[in-house]
């Protein structure tokens, strides 16, 4: 992998997209869930402390 590349050229593994189809399958089925950025980020800074 060449990481000089820019993001657009840089080659995503397969495993990837399989992975976002499961997760999403995952949340359309009520079985997971996720944060938006700042309440993970201050989830994960409270525990640490």
């Amino acid at each position: 992998m060449n990481i000089t590349l820019p993001l657009q050229e840089m080659p995503s593994p397969d495993w990837h997209a399989q992975e976002l189809v499961a997760r999403e399958a995952a949340i359309a089925r009520g079985e997971d869930t996720f944060e938006d950025w700042e309440t993970a980020r201050r989830q994960i800074e409270q525990s640490i402390r």
